[in-house]
């Protein structure tokens, strides 16, 4: 039954690691889409002030 055990450890092991690195790519491709839409806010703003 012991390597029934270990074999169950090691797959839930693996998945929460799986499930780790996605969650973590998913917020580092958030994080680049919100630096994205700041600076081109940023951009926008200051070409509207050199308008006025």
């Amino acid at each position: 039954m012991q390597g029934v055990n270990d074999k169950m450890v090691r797959k839930l092991i693996l998945v929460l690691a799986v499930l780790g690195l996605l969650a973590a790519l998913t917020g580092c491709q958030t994080v680049a889409g919100l630096g994205r839409d700041i600076t081109w806010t940023a951009e926008a703003s200051a070409d509207w002030l050199e308008s006025q």
